[in-house]
């Protein structure tokens, strides 16, 4: 699988970025982004303002209104809620570990995907009443609704990974 997705995967899923303890959305919330079965996708990673990529490919199996991404035995569930024109929240969830977030911003070809780091939330006034900070660590609280996280999308930074459909 390919390794830069994987470590942004794990930054999602264990670094300061916005998570929860219980998922915030259910699979009804969910919305076929990449389609009713998924695909294969080639992910880049930018680094010094340029992107790169290791060359593998990436395959995400829709299931109900999730996709699965599984590598070595374990496996990311990935929910993808739509926001407003281009943005979707991603909801990624890990057998044993918190829910973490990231904000997607999807256009015709590409999939960019913009991590909930804590540091940049907190500076956010749109967060203040949805997030709760424990230290260095952000926690969105229970039953947020979607259109309440749009304020956040102001501060989001500059997308980190994106993935691009391969044909």
């Amino acid at each position: 699988m390919k390794k830069i997705l994987m470590l942004t995967l794990a930054l999602l899923l264990g670094g300061c970025i916005l998570q929860s303890e219980t998922p915030n959305f259910v699979e009804a919330d969910g919305g076929s982004l990449l389609g009713k079965t998924g695909g294969t996708y080639q992910s880049y990673e930018l680094n010094n303002g340029k992107w790169t990529t290791d060359g593998a490919d990436i395959k995400l199996v829709a299931v109900g209104k999730h996709y699965e991404l599984i590598d070595k035995n374990k496996e990311t569930q990935i929910l993808f809620v739509q926001l407003d024109g281009p943005w979707w929240v991603a909801q990624f969830s890990e057998e044993d570990k918190a829910y973490a977030y990231s904000f997607m911003e999807v256009d015709a070809a590409e999939i960019y995907f913009h991590p909930l780091a804590c540091d940049l939330i907190k500076r956010n006034a749109a967060a203040k009443p949805i997030v709760t900070f424990v230290k260095d660590d952000c926690f969105l609280k229970p039953h947020t609704p979607p259109e309440e996280m749009m304020g956040m999308i102001a501060d989001v930074g500059e997308h980190k990974l994106k993935l691009v459909l391969k044909k």
